[in-house]
C-alpha cells in the first residue's frame, strides 16, 4: 500500500489518541448503518474551540505550573544530585502538568515526525516510570534498604519491559 501522507494523518488523527487536533483538518470515517447495512462516510472537520478569560487563565496557569515543576526537579537534581533526585527528575520530565497537546496537534502535519515522536515519547514515559521506582525506593534518606537492592539494580530491566509494552501499544 503506497503512503498517502493525509490518510496516514488522518488515522492518526482519529485512532492515534491525539486529544486535539488543528483547526480545518479532516477526517473521513467509513461507518456502516446498524438499521440497514450500507456504508456512509462521514467527513469530520475541526473548528477552533471557543475560549474565554477563565479557560485562558487555566490553561496559562497550567503551562506556568508545568515550568515551575520541571525548574524545581531540576533544581533538586543541581542542589542534591544522586540517584534519587535523578528519578524524581526523569518522572517530572515526561509527567509534568506541562501542555502537550498543541505540539502533538502541529506534529500531525509530518505522520512520520508524529509517529517518532510517539516512539521517543514510549521510551522518556518508560524511563520515567523507573524514575518513579527509584526515587520511592530511595526516599527521604537517598539510601536503599538492603532488601530492595536487587530489585534496584533490575531497573534498567523494568525500564526496558515498560518501553517495550508501551511501543507495541503504537
Amino acid at each position: 500500500m503506497p503512503y498517502d501522507a493525509a490518510t496516514c494523518a488522518s488515522t492518526l488523527a482519529a485512532l492515534g489518541g491525539v486529544q486535539y487536533v488543528l483547526p480545518g483538518r479532516s477526517a473521513t470515517i467509513s461507518l456502516v448503518s446498524a438499521s440497514d447495512g450500507l456504508p456512509r462516510q462521514v467527513t469530520l472537520v475541526a473548528v477552533q474551540a471557543p475560549a474565554n478569560w477563565l479557560v485562558r487563565g487555566v490553561l496559562l496557569l497550567d503551562g506556568v505550573a508545568g515550568i515551575l515543576v520541571v525548574l524545581a526537579a531540576a533544581w533538586l537534581v543541581w542542589t542534591r544530585p544522586g540517584a534519587m533526585s535523578w528519578g524524581f527528575f526523569l518522572y517530572l520530565i515526561w509527567f509534568n502538568p506541562g501542555l502537550t497537546y498543541v505540539f502533538y496537534a502541529f506534529l500531525q502535519q509530518w505522520p512520520p515526525a508524529l509517529l517518532a515522536q510517539y516512539a521517543a515519547a514510549c521510551l522518556a514515559q518508560a524511563a520515567g516510570l523507573a524514575g518513579l521506582l527509584l526515587f520511592v525506593l530511595r526516599v527521604p534518606t537517598n539510601q536503599i534498604d538492603p532488601a530492595w537492592r536487587s530489585f534496584e539494580h533490575a531497573l534498567p530491566l523494568i525500564a526496558v519491559v515498560f518501553a517495550v509494552g508501551l511501543l507495541a501499544s503504537l
